[in-house]
């Protein structure tokens, strides 16, 4: 017959719980590297548009300024 006794099941279940945190730590950090991940690549995206957004804006702003000047150009004559 087999005696259990808490020192023999102590040092088992101190495995046994050392193990689950050390896999609930590493999906932990796996989770938080994809969403790092994630948001890296939403991070460019987001100084793509706006180089985008500047570009646009210039155009404008020229195309605003050329006009202003037609429009000066027209009332001074």
């Amino acid at each position: 017959m087999v005696e259990v006794t808490f020192e023999y099941v102590a040092p088992i279940a101190a495995l046994i719980l050392i193990s689950v945190s050390i896999w609930g730590a590493a999906k932990k950090f796996t989770s938080m590297d994809v969403t790092i991940t994630r948001l890296t690549s939403d991070i460019e995206q987001l100084k793509s548009d706006l180089k985008e957004v500047k570009r646009d804006y210039r155009e404008l702003y020229t195309a605003f300024v050329k006009l202003q000047q037609k429009m000066e150009d027209k009332f001074q004559k």
